[in-house]
């Protein structure tokens, strides 16, 4: 009966982009209909090593998870030194700030192989967190481990 399905068994009858957020810490919170409606407001997006993805002053950003590949998070010092505050993998969130502070980026993001994203629009990420605050919540967790 299609009620009685594993998690796993229903996992393999969605598609791969909602696999993927499914085991997102972001949205564990979620149901696997909120996770089947949130896939349509994400896009996949494939970079190569050293796309910016954005940087310090970017204000009309996106909600970004990383699907596979590698990211950093920098900074530059005033003699043009790279200081580096986070290297991220697979499954990681990031892009977070103009959603919580209102502010705008204050660092660079740079993949540093190539990488596939989910990219979520920072108007519909805005909306997604005032409908759900499990997943404000767990955004909030993530910003706190990285600080």
């Amino acid at each position: 009966m299609p009620g009685n399905q594993s998690p796993q068994q229903n996992a393999a009858s969605i598609s791969e982009k909602a696999a993927f957020l499914a085991q997102c810490d972001l949205f564990r919170s979620l149901s696997m209909a909120e996770i089947c409606a949130l896939e349509h407001s994400v896009n996949i997006i494939s970079c190569a090593t050293g796309r910016i993805l954005y940087r310090p002053g970017d204000t009309n950003s996106s909600l970004f998870l990383l699907k596979t590949g590698r990211v950093q998070l920098y900074h530059l010092s005033t003699d043009g030194r790279k200081l580096i505050t986070a290297t991220l993998e697979s499954g990681a969130c990031f892009g977070e700030m103009p959603l919580v502070s209102r502010c705008p980026q204050n660092s660079f993001a740079e993949t540093i192989a190539d990488s596939s994203l989910c990219v979520m629009s920072k108007n519909e990420a805005e909306q997604l967190l005032a409908r759900n605050p499990l997943v404000a919540h767990a955004l909030l967790h993530i910003v706190g481990q990285r600080l």
